[in-house]
Parts: C-alpha cells; sequence; structure tokens
C-alpha cells in the first residue's frame, strides 16, 4: 500500500489516491463494527479517540469484540494510520472508498479517525458520500458536524453510487427497506443538495474542506464550475 502512495506522487502537486478499508481490515468486522454501532453503549466503546489511541499504540480491547477481534482491529488500525502519515508526509490525498450499506458506518468511522490524526491543517485524508443513498445527505451533514466538532478539516469525494443491484437485493432478502433513492430525479436531487453544502463551504473557508465532483452527470459539473467562478 505504501508502494501506492510512492506510485501517486508522481500525479503533481495535488497527487490523490483511492483506498479501500477492507483491502486492510476484514469485512467480516467492518460488518460486525456497524452492527455495534447501533448499540450505544458499544459504541461509546468505539469512540474515535479511542481508536486514536490504538492507532498511537496503546493496547486497548473492545467490549463489542472478541479479543481474537479486538487485536485484527489493532493491526489494521496502525496499518492505516501508517498508510495515512505516510500519504501526509508524501503530500498525497487518500480518498476512501465507499462501500457497502453494511459496511460503510465502520468504514466512516475509521476514516474520522484518520482524518483525526492526519488533517489538522489540510484534508490529506476525504471520504465518500453515496447520493444515491436516501440518508446520503444527512450523513454528510452529520459528519460535517462531527469533523468541525474534532476540529479537523474534510474532504469529500462526492459520487451517485455504484452498488444499486446488490443493496436492493439484500434489502429484499432481509425484507428492509430499499436504501436506494426512488428514481433518477431524486438522486440529482441529493447530489446537488450535497454538491452545494459543500461548494458553500469551500468557499467560505477555504482549504479546510476540498471536494472532487464524481461524477458523469454534465449539468453537476457545470453547476460546479458556474458556483466555484461565482467565488472567485
Amino acid at each position: 500500500m505504501l508502494r501506492c502512495v510512492d506510485l501517486s506522487v508522481a500525479g503533481g502537486s495535488r497527487s490523490m489516491m483511492q483506498l479501500k478499508i477492507t483491502a486492510l481490515m476484514s469485512a467480516d468486522l467492518c460488518k460486525k463494527l456497524t452492527l455495534s454501532l447501533q448499540d450505544p453503549s458499544s459504541a461509546k466503546d468505539l469512540s474515535i479517540g479511542r481508536l486514536v489511541a490504538v492507532m498511537e499504540g496503546q493496547d486497548l480491547l473492545f467490549s463489542c469484540l472478541t479479543e481474537e477481534e479486538s487485536r485484527h482491529l489493532q493491526a489494521s488500525l496502525r496499518r492505516l494510520a501508517r498508510v495515512g502519515q505516510y500519504a501526509k508526509d508524501k503530500q498525497v490525498r487518500v480518498l476512501v472508498d465507499a462501500e457497502y450499506t453494511y459496511l460503510n458506518p465502520a468504514l466512516t468511522l475509521v476514516t474520522m479517525a484518520m482524518m483525526k490524526q492526519c488533517n489538522q491543517s489540510e484534508p490529506w485524508i476525504w471520504n465518500t458520500y453515496q447520493c444515491y443513498l436516501k440518508d446520503s445527505f444527512h450523513l454528510l451533514t452529520h459528519d460535517i458536524g462531527l469533523a468541525q466538532r474534532l476540529g479537523v478539516c474534510f474532504g469529500v469525494k462526492l459520487v451517485r453510487g455504484a452498488y444499486m443491484d446488490k443493496e436492493r437485493k439484500l434489502a429484499h432478502e432481509k425484507g428492509s427497506a430499499d436504501p436506494i433513492n426512488a428514481d433518477w430525479e431524486a438522486t440529482n436531487g441529493s447530489y446537488q443538495r450535497s454538491l452545494d453544502t459543500m461548494l458553500e463551504l469551500t468557499a467560505t473557508h477555504g482549504t479546510r474542506y476540498n471536494l472532487i465532483v464524481a461524477t458523469h452527470n454534465e449539468e453537476s459539473v457545470k453547476h460546479a464550475v458556474r458556483r466555484d467562478r461565482k467565488s472567485t
């Protein structure tokens, strides 16, 4: 993974790389963490402060996990911390991928912990928000608030999403509500709200907020360009 950072350095003054957390932490563990975050006592045990402490070398166990799972989480967090710090030292921005909804809360938790370590003066660690999800705007605004409380810079990769068929199939199999917006128009509206929120923050707070408009949608790109020209 550090070799990927080295390769990304060639990208120029704003070098970037993608990071899939499940490449360094098992998907099964991420799934269990997501379930644990739904329980208030377990969520407290999985605080960002405790995760950062593990990243910095403390040996902590987590009551919602077995000892073996806790050790795996420790090792994974330290690997990710090493990647994040190495990327920061090399001035490479790390764009953490979103995945499936049954993993994303855990991925965001770990990403925010990495931000706490690395994003003191610039957003070197970024999170991804999937606007085809019904709750994407809520998730984005929640994490903006969390970043403000943590005192960290915040980078966002804004996408529509790539797992629609699988998400709907999983929801049907579990008998749960479909997490995907009802139609294309609803996803466009979700993307536009999130885009405007981030554009406002980048315009008013400079380098503390960064955004990538990661879409093939022509109107979204044109809208971002128009807003950017107005703010300059």
